[in-house]
């Protein structure tokens, strides 16, 4: 609770969790899985927030939630993870979510409710390839944005954005 924060935890191997919380104050959180089979939970509660996954290996499940202040989400696949879930839940402040995902089957869940949201990364828009994923973004309310790129077969992208700026560039190929 409070102050510093900083947690980082990585697995490797099959079946593992990783749980980390943080309440207030600087925050930054990291979780690695190296494997199949795993999940992760970042819970971030105000403050400057930041939450970085990184992950290879299929099967996974990835939750990160963040409430308050600066916010940010940055997920990197080391390398293509096959039917792999990821969602992200941002409540309130300057938002964001930088994704570099690849693989197939994955399904991926992105909810921002209110301030800066976006999606994309500041040098250009978010990247996620395989075939037959799904990936979901809602924004409620200020900044908005999207920018996203989807590659590969047989997947599905829904944007739905209310209220605010607004802006959504999808590319599919």
């Amino acid at each position: 609770r409070g102050n510093g924060n900083q947690h980082a935890a990585g697995t490797v191997g099959d079946g593992n969790s990783i749980l980390l919380n943080s309440r207030g104050d600087n925050n930054t959180g990291v979780g690695i899985l190296a494997g199949a089979e795993s999940d992760a939970t970042l819970r971030q509660t105000g403050d400057s927030n930041t939450a970085d996954v990184q992950l290879s290996g299929d099967n996974n499940m990835i939750s990160v939630l963040q409430r308050g202040d600066s916010n940010e989400v940055v997920e990197n696949n080391e390398s293509a993870s096959n039917n792999t879930v990821l969602d992200v839940e941002q409540q309130g402040d300057l938002n964001l979510v930088d994704l570099l995902v690849a693989g197939n089957d994955n399904e991926l869940s992105i909810q921002q409710t209110g301030n800066g949201n976006w999606v994309s990364s500041e040098d250009g828009p978010a990247a996620v390839s395989g075939d037959g994923g799904a990936v979901s973004v809602s924004q409620s309310g200020n900044d908005n944005l999207v920018n996203l790129q989807q590659g590969g077969e047989g997947n599905v992208l829904t944007v739905v954005q209310s209220c605010d700026f607004n802006v959504a560039t999808v590319t599919q190929r």
